[in-house]
């Protein structure tokens, strides 16, 4: 993550859906420095295997986060017309002959059905079929069927062209060129969707690019505002050392323990925040000022 975040045309992308990131094994969260042009989403544990960036130039009032657990975070973005929602999904390997979906795609399926509007799925499948292997590549995992089943309920279609390899890896002497990260969409404007040869890191799975064509602008609501002037100091720096319990023990020699120190201490501020200080209740004549 440290090499794909500081590549200079990182910042061009509006969100990063990221499939078996890598884990602090002290924080259990995943790699987001100050400095990044992101906002991370992700469950902070060892175990997770998706994490979502956002782009710090969409005004987080326009996004929220509709659910967000290991294997599965849901995004909605909203729009003048109606919302995108976006699904980053992490299937872990199973047999061919396996009947019963993974939990995630389970998950995926509820979220689809649960929520009207466009919807982009994304994510690392781990799964074979003809719709999308290379021709020569014949296996089939019996729940692909399924879940090309789940896609066309809310008809959405495969966007990533049939045959690429998102997957480069060598297993003893065979070379393996395998199509398992997959993107479907219900949006048919789509100005491509290939592999972004300038984000390549060395892992054996390819970053997919793609790129949305919006019939609308994502809208800006008013953000909410806070009655600072109701808050009790001494209740507020008491949370505080609550919630940042453990920081000033920590060693600040590197970049990256910096990096994460800040990190932790902003999370903390925001909770602190949170639960202490109330929101005002807006106004329709509120001029946002």
């Amino acid at each position: 993550m440290i090499g794909l975040l500081q590549e200079p045309t990182i910042g061009n992308y509006d969100l990063l859906a990221i499939q078996e990131p890598w884990r602090n094994t002290i924080s259990e969260e995943g790699y987001n420095p100050i400095q990044s042009p992101f906002h991370l989403v992700e469950k902070a544990s060892i175990n997770t295997r998706v994490a979502v960036y956002i782009n710090k130039r969409i005004p987080q009032g326009d996004w929220d986060v509709i659910h967000t657990s290991e294997d599965e975070i849901t995004i909605r973005l909203r729009t003048k017309s109606e919302p995108i929602y976006i699904h980053n999904v992490y299937s872990p390997p199973i047999s061919h002959a396996e009947r019963q979906i993974t939990p995630s795609i389970a998950k995926l399926q509820q979220l689809l059905l649960a929520n009207r509007g466009e919807h982009i799925i994304l994510g690392d499948f781990n799964l074979h079929h003809p719709l999308w292997n290379h021709p020569t590549y014949l296996q089939h995992h019996y729940i692909a069927d399924e879940l090309l089943d789940i896609i066309g309920e809310i008809g959405a279609n495969l966007i990533t062209p049939p045959g690429l390899a998102t997957r480069n890896c060598q297993r003893g002497p065979h070379h393996e060129k395998t199509t398992i990260d997959l993107a479907f969409s219900t949006i048919e404007a789509i100005e491509r969707c290939e592999i972004a040869e300038l984000l390549i890191q060395g892992s054996d799975h390819l970053p997919l690019e793609s790129i949305f064509l919006l019939r609308d602008d994502i809208t800006r609501q008013n953000s909410s505002k806070r009655r600072w002037k109701d808050i009790n100091l001494e209740t507020f720096l008491s949370t505080l050392d609550i919630r940042t319990q453990g920081l000033e023990e920590r060693e600040l020699q590197t970049e990256t323990a910096i990096d994460l120190y800040v990190t932790d201490l902003i999370r903390g501020l925001k909770e602190a925040i949170e639960a202490l200080i109330p929101l005002k209740i807006g106004s329709l004549y509120d001029k946002g000022f």
